[in-house]
């Protein structure tokens, strides 16, 4: 027996089996490609135009030095110290950096490894700094950073500390401004003769000249005197003294040493010596006070300070005054005059009834 169908339901049945034998097609996702962000260009800096204006530049142009404020201590008076600067690129561009240096206060004679460096984005760079530290006291070591094409700038420094490596010298015994004998003790320990001619009168006012001798313009002595106190963790069984010349030559004092001991004790130490200054002509010379603390294990430690010493040498004047059978040394200067001593003619013929012997 034979089936028959309508035309209708034969098309319907036939779409039926065609949708369930064709395999169901789902549709594809395309893969996704890794894709790098657009690389903005680098502006030129000062030396040329800037295409992204000078927010972008802030950005794309920058440096970092570190540390910024970090200590460090050394002995007074040491060289050869080092210090180490991290210098980065924090921009996003290269730029070639440009090193300069800068020290305060104890700090001296400082020198870079390197003056310059050129870093990519992200890199860095070290620069070591040598320098020495002079007397007790603080200072500051700076590096400064700068960008050749973007200008940038960054700044990192040390606070510097010089501790005592040994005595500390205090200059204030030592007079270096002002010498008056008539304010010191035994008058400076100086021979010191003088002699007033009788007085007359000018214009209702006393008048009269004065003669003065002493033996620290005839026999000019130099003399120094300093307080060390020794901090340091070891005492010291002694201590000595020794002064500097300009020449960087070590004085000879009239005991004929170049160094002079002193037994240490707690506390300040008053160190004092005085040398030959015939052979300098009256002025203001700069010596240094070399300062030695001796230990009981032969160790020495030293320290230095600048000291100004005064010297009236009138040895060389063609005015002198006759003195206990002598040729002395002499100034004269008015009763009243307040200004400064001025050398006198000698021989002077003494007043009726004054003697030499008198005068002296």
């Amino acid at each position: 027996m034979v089936l028959r169908h309508s035309s209708s339901v034969t098309l319907v049945f036939l779409a039926a089996v065609a949708l369930i034998s064709t395999p169901s097609r789902v549709p594809r996702i395309p893969d996704r490609v890794a894709t790098r962000a657009p690389t903005l260009p680098c502006p030129l800096g000062p030396a040329g135009p800037n295409v992204l204006g000078p927010i972008a530049a802030d950005v794309n142009y920058a440096v970092s030095v570190t540390p910024v404020g970090s200590s460090v201590s050394w002995p007074a008076y040491t060289g050869g110290l080092t210090s180490t600067f991290t210098v980065t690129n924090t921009g996003t561009c290269q730029d070639t950096y440009s090193f300069t240096k800068t020290a305060t206060g104890t700090v001296s004679g400082v020198t870079l490894d390197k003056s310059s460096a050129s870093l990519p984005p992200g890199a860095s760079t070290t620069v070591v700094a040598t320098y020495s530290v002079g007397a007790v006291g603080t200072g500051v070591l700076t590096l400064m950073a700068t960008g050749s094409i973007g200008g940038e700038t960054d700044a990192g420094y040390f606070n510097v500390t010089s501790l005592s490596n040994g005595p500390v010298i205090s200059v204030a015994p030592h007079n270096s401004d002002y010498r008056n004998p008539a304010l010191c003790v035994e008058a400076c320990f100086d021979a010191v003769v003088g002699y007033a001619t009788p007085p007359y009168f000018s214009m209702d006012v006393r008048r009269s000249v004065q003669l003065a001798y002493t033996s620290a313009q005839a026999r000019p002595q130099g003399v120094v005197q300093v307080d060390a106190t020794d901090t340091s963790s070891v005492a010291p069984v002694k201590m000595s003294l020794r002064l500097q010349g300009p020449d960087a030559t070590f004085v000879t004092f009239t005991n004929g040493s170049q160094e002079i001991f002193f037994s240490w004790a707690p506390g300040a130490n008053r160190l004092a010596a005085q040398f030959d200054a015939s052979t300098l002509a009256s002025g203001a010379y700069a010596y240094t006070v070399v300062v030695r603390s001796y230990r009981a294990d032969a160790s020495v430690r030293e320290n230095y300070a600048a000291v100004r010493v005064l010297i009236a040498n009138e040895q060389g004047s063609f005015l002198k005054l006759t003195a206990r059978s002598r040729s002395r040394r002499g100034t004269a200067r008015s009763a009243t005059s307040r200004g400064p001593r001025v050398p006198l003619a000698a021989p002077t013929p003494l007043p009726r009834g004054i003697s030499a012997r008198s005068r002296a």
